[in-house]
């Protein structure tokens, strides 16, 4: 896959990463990442980068890279779009990506359904929608506030220095 001026090519990342850390192709193999050194030896030559997301990010842990330009680098744009959102406004993310989720819900399939069925009309099945996709906003947002809450708590009873380190939420 070829690289860009932001992003470089998967081969070219993965051997940053090796040489960083003074490792060889077989190191990859003995941390469990692939099982055989002509895996790695396909992806430093360009062909067939990690399939899977989680591949490219076990990769950058061990080698201490970052994994968003390995992530681009292989063809996961998505999962390295949401990762850069995450780093930008975490709670912001999620929420984003739990609505998305949210659409897809079995409920809302099943209001859908009525609606085709002719069970509730057109109008009944757009509030309904609404109204769900509205209320799982709602509790999100709550969530997130009561996690930001917990933190500020946990944070405003830190021990002191000395103290015993147990600083409850």
């Amino acid at each position: 896959m070829a690289g860009t001026q932001d992003h470089p090519t998967f081969a070219d990342w993965l051997r940053g990463g090796l040489a960083a850390r003074g490792w060889i192709p077989a190191d990859l193999v003995r941390a469990g990442v692939v099982k055989s050194e002509s895996t790695v030896s396909k992806w430093l030559n360009d062909k067939n980068p990690p399939g899977l997301p989680e591949t490219v990010i076990k990769i950058a842990e061990l080698t201490g890279q970052d994994a968003i330009p390995g992530l681009y680098a292989a063809g996961h744009g998505d999962v390295a779009r949401f990762a850069e959102k995450l780093r930008a406004d975490p709670s912001g993310a999620l929420i984003e990506h739990e609505m998305a989720a949210a659409n897809d819900d079995p409920h809302l399939a099943k209001i859908d359904a009525a609606a085709a069925r002719g069970v509730i009309s057109q109008a009944e099945r757009d509030r309904m929608r609404a109204d769900f996709l509205r209320r799982t906003a709602e509790s999100i947002r709550l969530i997130e506030s009561d996690y930001n809450d917990a933190v500020a708590r946990r944070e405003r009873s830190a021990p002191e220095p000395g103290g015993n380190g147990r600083a409850a939420l």
